[in-house]
Parts: C-alpha cells; sequence; structure tokens
C-alpha cells in the first residue's frame, strides 16, 4: 500500500524517512524545487515537485494506488483543499490532514467527510495527550503500560541470578515459556536494539514489552503502582500548555489522575 505525502517540510521528511525504513511504499510531493531536490538526495522514495493540488501532479506521484494521503502542508486550508481534491477523484483514499486550528478536530465525522478528510491532527493537541499519558503512569520510569494495561514496557538492571543473563533471548522465551519482546538493551552506556541471538549479561539494562504476567515471570513482580501527582505546574501558557491544563481538568474531575490542582503559568526569562 502506498502511502502519498504531501510536503517535505520537517514533519513530511520524517514521515517519508521513518515509513522507508520500515519498508513501505511511499511517495512525497513538495512545491518547493530546492526542498524537494533535498528530499529527493536525502530519501529513498518517489519524490514528485510540483503542486499537490493539482490532479495532474497527484497522478504523477502515483495517487491512484495510494491507500493513505497525508497532508503536512504548513497551511490549514492547502492540506483541507488538497484532501477534498483528492477525495473527489480517488474517493477509496484514506485522507489526513494536519491543522493547527483546533476547531477542525472537533468536527464530527459527518462534517469532516464533507470536507473530504477522515482524520485531522493537530501537533499541540497529540503532544499535550502525551504529555497526559506520560502523568498517568505516575512517578515509576521504569514502567510504562499501553492498551489498558494489557501490554507494559518494563526496564530492569539484570542480576546474576536472572534468567534472561547468560543466553539468548531466544532460548529464555523457549525455556521459560514467556512470550515477550526485547526493545532495547544498554550495556556500558552503548544502546542497541536486540535481536533473538542477543545474548544480555548481569548489569545489562534490559528493555522488555508484553503482557504483565509474561514479564512477571521473566523480570519478578512488578512493583507497586507509582504514586499519583498531586499537584501539576505547567510552564507555558501557549497552546500546548493550555491543551495539557484542560486535559488535566478533565481527567481530574473524572478521578483518573487524582489531581488537587492544576496551574497553568507563563515564565518569562530574562537575559
Amino acid at each position: 500500500m502506498l502511502t502519498l505525502i504531501l510536503g517535505a517540510e520537517s514533519s513530511g521528511l520524517q514521515l517519508a524517512r521513518r515509513l522507508s525504513e520500515e519498508g513501505k511504499d511511499v511517495a512525497l510531493i513538495e512545491r518547493d524545487h530546492d526542498v524537494a531536490r533535498v528530499a529527493a538526495n536525502i530519501l529513498d522514495c518517489l519524490v514528485v515537485q510540483g503542486d499537490g493540488s493539482e490532479p495532474s501532479v497527484l497522478e504523477r506521484a502515483g495517487v491512484a494506488k495510494a491507500g493513505i494521503f497525508v497532508a503536512l502542508i504548513g497551511s490549514d486550508e492547502v492540506n483541507i483543499v488538497t484532501c477534498s481534491v483528492v477525495a473527489a477523484e480517488y474517493p477509496g483514499t484514506r485522507r489526513v490532514a494536519r491543522v493547527r486550528n483546533p476547531y477542525f478536530t472537533r468536527l464530527i465525522p459527518s462534517q469532516r467527510s464533507f470536507m473530504g478528510v477522515d482524520r485531522f491532527i493537530n501537533p499541540d493537541i497529540e503532544a499535550a495527550r502525551a504529555f497526559i499519558d506520560l502523568a498517568a503512569q505516575g512517578a515509576d520510569g521504569g514502567l510504562v503500560r499501553f492498551a489498558g494495561d494489557d501490554l507494559v514496557l518494563r526496564s530492569a538492571r539484570l542480576s546474576p541470578s536472572s534468567p534472561l543473563a547468560g543466553r539468548s533471548l531466544a532460548e529464555s522465551r523457549s525455556a521459560l515459556k514467556r512470550s515477550f519482546l526485547a526493545a532495547a538493551l544498554e550495556r556500558e552506556r552503548e544502546v542497541e536494539v536486540p535481536s533473538g541471538e542477543t545474548c544480555p549479561l548481569a548489569g545489562d539494562l534490559l528493555y522488555l514489552l508484553g503482557a504483565p504476567k509474561d514479564l512477571d515471570g521473566v523480570l519478578g513482580q512488578a512493583p507497586p503502582p507509582a504514586a499519583r501527582y498531586r499537584k501539576i505546574v505547567i510552564a507555558g501558557s501557549g497552546s500546548i500548555g493550555r491543551f495539557m491544563a484542560d486535559g488535566f481538568l478533565e481527567t481530574a474531575e473524572g478521578g483518573e489522575l487524582g489531581l488537587a490542582r492544576v496551574r497553568t503559568g507563563l515564565f518569562r526569562y530574562a537575559g
């Protein structure tokens, strides 16, 4: 499935690079000739120079076989208009538009469909959500919960008696009859992405992803839930800070974070 990206500035470039590294089929459209040339030199994908709102440019980029179209130009209006052009000609292609105006993210599905967009993404809102999710984990940096606690990421410094020390990860999975994914291994300040043949040693810091009961069987019982934050201070009253404050207040009212107070402050630095 082809992912067609409009805009080769920072976000578009990073998205195209990540998808290409994962072996995905990617094409990029960029109006600026110099930016397109730079992108073509550093990316292993098709880069088309032209106006993405023009059907001929979309066709050269392969929109007919695209499963998803992502508009990442700096203008909300251009992203929406281009998505509507794609929707009119290729209604089977999913369309995602980056926007800065929070109004668009509050639209109901029928309103989004009318504009030719399946999903709006606001970077500031997504950043605020990420911070709120981190706060919901509590103060324990060694345990991150996903999917309603069905999946967790744990880190542990291996002791000499650890069942993982001294043999390959594949052997450990087979011997322990546990399912887990080794996300990273740190040894002497060097970090690597381990494979099944990697052999962790005592003293290594290992990051494992899996179901809680599987990781308990490998790393031992997880520590009790970390203390919830009772007070959060947000330094900065820009859009991300405001979205964070709104989100924290909503979760506090729902009892999820147990917050006693949320403050938003704007700090001015002299110098």
